[in-house]
Parts: structure tokens; sequence; C-alpha cells
């Protein structure tokens, strides 16, 4: 038995340029979601990833990925809709948000 998939997803955003793939398996009640941005010309200290206002994953900044010359993360979120949002952040703590998106 194949399991089908939904197509992706893909939504672009400010800071930089923000984008979202979405991917699920049918019967799966949890997603990856892929969120990539351009790189800006002074790396922060770390990033965070927000699902739904709440810190979903604080992380280094990323290796820019070849394919698309973008930095680039993956989170699980649970299945329906949800907002997103990538802050970029000081050692200090002191964050600049992204614009925040839905990812349905």
């Amino acid at each position: 038995m194949t399991a089908l998939r939904r197509p992706a997803i893909v939504i672009l955003l400010v800071f930089g340029t923000v984008a979202f793939a979405v991917t699920t398996a049918a019967c799966n009640r949890d997603r990856t979601v892929t969120v990539g941005w351009d790189p800006p010309r002074n790396m922060p200290a770390k990033y965070r990833v927000l699902v739904d206002g709440q810190v979903k994953t604080e992380i280094p900044p990323p290796p820019e990925d070849p394919t698309c010359h973008c930095l680039k993360v993956s989170i699980v979120v649970p299945s329906g809709r949800h907002t997103v949002r990538v802050d970029a952040c000081t050692l200090e703590n002191k964050c600049t948000p992204s614009a925040e998106v839905a990812a349905d």
C-alpha cells in the first residue's frame, strides 16, 4: 500500500525571503515544515523558530543550502493550521522577527 502525499506548500515572507515547504503523509498526525530564508549580511548569533507564537526550537545559524543559496531548518508540527515565524537573535536575546505566516 502506498501512502498518499499532500502537495508541498511554499509561502514567501519578508525577512530577506523566507519560504515554507510543508509535506505530510495522508495518515500521519504530524508533518515536517521546512523553513528557508536568505542569509543576512551580518549573521545573528542564533535563530528561534516559533510555531503559534511559542518557541519550537532555537538553533545556531545553519549552513547555506547550495540548492537555494538560503538557510534552512526543518521542524515537526501537528497537522492543522499553524502560524510560523523565524526570529534572528543576538547573544543577549534581542530578536528581530520575520513576518508570521500560516502553514496549512
